[in-house]
């Protein structure tokens, strides 16, 4: 699925950390913890084609060169990255982003009222009201509640390959519990996964593979 090797990770001209080798498979879930600073966010903006940063060496998903492949390519080949602060857009609802997104990945609904029970069971699955469909984009949202939003793309795109930046950050149990029960239903499903947290035990019984990034090496537990 994604593979990285003789990789090295900068931002902007300064180097961060360097990969050896890196594969995550199809059904696979990763995690990835490292100290503040590491570069672990880096990491997930890099692959996922972020224009401040660069990944240099062989970076493949699907055995395809992602290298020159712009950002929304990589969404539509499978490719989704959750990120910790994303931005509010005052006066673009929820609904309108998401049939948006799905126009864009070619996920077409029969009516509009099709899309809308979609997404409503998308947003429930991560504990949102339906209601939030009509709140501006992440405006107003707490914590929680934009962690709970980049989850429910999950449900609504079927990306093939993801990486979910601090996903669990400000959950209470309850929340981080729904994090973990979503994250292993996505895997069983085939999706391949890497969870980037500080909390070195979530969904540890579950991963194939443990990692941190010290002395500016990828390496594995």
């Amino acid at each position: 699925m994604l593979h990285i090797e003789s990789a090295q990770i900068l931002r902007g001209t300064t180097p961060l950390f360097s990969i050896a080798r890196y594969s995550l498979s199809a059904g696979e879930l990763h995690i990835l913890s490292a100290p503040n600073g590491a570069g672990k966010s880096s990491f997930a903006a890099a692959v996922m084609g972020h224009p401040d940063y660069e990944l240099t060496g062989t970076m493949l998903l699907d055995g395809q060169n992602l290298h020159g492949v712009v950002l929304d390519e990589r969404a539509r080949l499978g490719l989704f990255v959750s990120y910790q602060q994303p931005l509010a857009i005052p006066g673009l609802s929820v609904r309108t982003y998401f049939l948006e997104v799905c126009r864009a990945r070619g996920i077409l609904f029969d009516t509009e009222s099709a899309f809308e029970l979609s997404l409503a069971a998308a947003l429930a699955r991560v504990g949102l009201e339906r209601s939030t469909m009509d709140r501006g984009l992440y405006e107003g949202f707490s914590g929680g509640e934009r962690k709970r939003l980049e989850l429910a793309h999950l449900s609504i795109l079927k990306p093939r390959c993801i990486i979910l930046d601090e996903v669990d950050s400000g959950l209470d149990e309850e929340g981080i519990a729904s994090v973990e029960s979503i994250i292993c239903e996505q895997k069983a499903a085939g999706a391949a996964l890497l969870v980037i947290t500080h909390n070195a035990a979530l969904l540890r019984s579950a991963a194939e593979r443990v990692w941190t990034i010290h002395d500016q090496q990828l390496v594995e537990r």
